[in-house]
């Protein structure tokens, strides 16, 4: 009754943690919902400042209660007019940059007109344009200090650079590369005078002054430009786009949630008939097996061998070629031990007057081992030796009362052929199976017989269900009943 009381209770337990997994996946479906109704609103409300049309999906059927309709743009003409009217801001505003470097050109060439000549096809600027090297004028400010937009050269220097027939380089030559921008230090000829190398334009070497975000060398022979010369237009900023409630995604925490709740929900139902079949069992032991034979001295657990000790076998294609001679006189024998007890072996098993549903006989013969199962068992098993299979030949013998078992025990070990017992009706497994393995030796070979009770036999194969879902968990097994379960509850 102490387990049946364990075994409801840590059902109670899993079903209150399945439940409080769907009070979290709820939970985070109505956090999601209350984002979603945010967004909404700040949606109409940023709309209606533009003067934009929103078009109101309505509900079709019931709708759950707290759940606001979805919105969007009235019709795909009125998006595509909208995306356009982006499109044209944006065009707009490359214009206006566009017309503001062309008017600091104009004014920085005087109109224009030498700009033509000055960047035509024989000046010095197109012919360095295809070595990708950057030409700047020399300009100062009319205080000799920091220079603007609005400087203008002298007209000698212009005259020079415009002129096709003069190869004399009369610009500052800057470099477009990792150089950042530093001047040829060259002997050159610059506003109709020559410097040496360590003076450049009237500026030592070093000595720049700062045009804008550009570092300039300071030349006397420029002059300050006009004192009306207009000023440059200066756009106001963009005002800033007021951006939506970024909604967290609650997608991933949603699956996570279900496939928790379906892998919990898989176990419970598993765990529940793993439960109740073992419940049944323990009521077929209380019923068939309580008479205490099980439990004699002489049928505990023993072991004489565990090896082919007589076989002269040198791999495993000749164990199976004495197993087979064997066989023939194995199935004798057994037949023998089965008549001894007053059992047909050729006598269909019942359980309450019915056959059971495998129909088997009392005596069942296996074929001999798959030669492909016994290699890999001998290899993952045995660390490939292979005089420790002990099971090519073998059989199973089922009875209905505890007497017929222990008679059946009692014979094995009074003709001398039982070499070893495992008695698992004296100490059941965590299932909740029971049953007597033996290793008896006929002719020198060691084979396997398996002795079972009708009634648990039959239970047995609802009970392997459960057992396969729950194996791969616990691969080294459990020592009990309440430790196998002490460690599943850790897996819920």
């Amino acid at each position: 009754m102490d387990k049946d009381n364990k075994t409801k209770a840590a059902v109670k337990q899993l079903r209150a943690r399945l439940m409080a997994q769907v009070k979290k996946l709820k939970g985070l479906k109505d956090r999601r919902q209350a984002l979603l109704d945010e967004n909404r609103e700040l949606t109409i409300a940023i709309a209606k400042k533009r003067g934009e049309t929103l078009h109101v999906k309505k509900p079709t059927g019931f709708r759950a209660s707290g759940t606001a309709p979805s919105y969007s743009y009235a019709s795909r003409k009125q998006r595509t007019s909208v995306h356009m009217d982006k499109i044209k801001a944006k065009k707009a505003e490359e214009d206006k940059a566009k017309a503001k470097q062309k008017a600091r050109e104009q004014r920085a060439f005087g109109g224009g007109g030498v700009k033509a000549a000055a960047s035509g096809p024989g000046s010095p600027l197109a012919a360095a344009s295809p070595a990708k090297k950057r030409f700047t004028l020399n300009r100062t400010s009319s205080s000799g200090s920091k220079s603007g937009a609005g400087t203008f050269p002298t007209a000698s220097s212009l005259m020079a650079a415009a002129s096709p027939a003069k190869k004399r380089l009369t610009l500052n030559r800057t470099s477009s590369g990792a150089g950042g921008g530093g001047l040829l230090t060259e002997k050159k000829k610059i506003g109709g005078r020559y410097f040496p190398p360590g003076l450049k334009g009237g500026v030592k070497e070093g000595e720049e002054e700062e045009d804008g975000d550009r570092k300039m060398p300071h030349n006397p022979d420029l002059i300050p430009p006009p004192m009306d010369a207009p000023a440059a237009a200066i756009p106001p900023p963009a005002p800033k786009r007021p951006s939506l409630v970024k909604i967290p995604s609650v997608r991933g925490e949603e699956e996570e949630v279900m496939k928790l709740m379906q892998t919990t929900e898989t176990k419970l139902i598993n765990l529940t008939g793993f439960n109740m079949s073992k419940m049944k069992l323990e009521e077929i032991a209380r019923l068939h097996l309580s008479g205490g034979l099980m439990s004699k001295e002489e049928f505990q657990n023993f072991k004489k061998t565990s090896v082919q000790e007589d076989s002269n076998a040198k791999d495993i294609d000749e164990l199976f070629v004495e197993a087979e001679g064997v066989l023939p006189v194995f199935k004798q024998t057994m037949r023998n031990i089965v008549e001894a007890v007053s059992l047909s072996p050729d006598d269909l098993v019942t359980v309450d007057g019915t056959a059971l549903h495998s129909g088997e006989t009392v005596l069942t013969f296996a074929p001999l081992k798959g030669a492909k199962r016994a290699k890999q068992k001998m290899k993952d098993d045995y660390e490939g030796k292979h005089l420790c299979l002990l099971d090519l030949v073998r059989c199973s013998i089922i009875v209905e009362t505890e007497e017929q078992i222990a008679g059946v025990l009692q014979k094995l070990l009074d003709i001398g052929i039982l070499v070893r017992l495992k008695n698992r009706f004296a100490t059941p497994l965590p299932t909740g199976m029971r049953d007597c393995l033996l290793n008896v030796k006929v002719d020198g070979h060691v084979a396997e017989v398996q002795v079972h009770q009708a009634n648990v036999f039959e239970e047995k194969h609802t009970m392997h269900i459960y057992y396969e879902f729950f194996r791969e968990m616990f691969p080294n097994g459990a020592d009990s009943y309440e430790e196998l379960m002490r460690q599943w509850g850790k897996g819920f």
